[in-house]
């Protein structure tokens, strides 16, 4: 059996080697800024096509807006407008929400590195408890097998969920596990 302990310092030790080296902090927080970015440009996109939705509908309620004025108003087409302007509001909402991400996804380099030398901080505290947190935050899985394992880590943290990158790492230079555990 294969204690808990070991396995959990010899990911510290990969973590701290593969991602919270201060050496890897710039190419790190140029590549994170970078992901941030091209979310920032599929927003745009969506915006675009929100924003296109937007004035159609605006132009369809119009529509009916001037037909009730000529007196052509019926209990379904009061329905449909009712309906247009649920998707109107919808449209609007969904705006907002992607206008809001995205300031709040506007992070500079400096941030993004004082993030990172804040987790170096936490990973050489020397506090069990929190560098289980950082086991949390930055590994997917870990693999074991006979002489080795794998540590597989999530590189890129995105707002509203995904795994973000992985790395696959194979420590091949340490005592079999069988060797360490007593």
């Amino acid at each position: 059996m294969i204690r808990r302990d070991v396995i959990e310092q010899l990911v510290l030790e990969e973590l701290e080697k593969k991602v919270l080296n201060p050496e890897l902090f710039p190419v790190l927080a140029t590549k994170i800024q970078q992901g941030m970015s091209d979310l920032g440009g599929e927003a745009k996109k969506e915006r675009v096509y929100l924003r296109a939705e937007l004035a159609k509908s605006q132009v369809k309620i119009n529509n009916m807006l001037e037909m009730i004025e000529e007196g052509a108003g019926s209990k379904q087409l009061l329905e449909r407008l009712k309906q247009r302007e649920d998707e109107q509001t919808i449209f609007e909402n969904r705006l907002q929400e992607i206008e809001r991400k995205t300031k709040a996804s506007s992070i500079s380099r400096e941030m993004i590195l004082a993030y990172l030398e804040q987790e170096y901080k936490v990973l050489k505290s020397n506090d069990a408890l929190t560098a289980k947190g950082l086991i949390d935050r930055y590994v997917e899985k870990v693999i074991i097998y006979d002489n080795e394992f794998e540590a597989v880590f999530k590189l890129l943290h995105t707002h509203g969920g995904g795994g973000g990158s992985r790395t696959p790492v194979r420590k091949q230079d340490q005592k079999s596990f069988s060797e360490r555990s007593p």
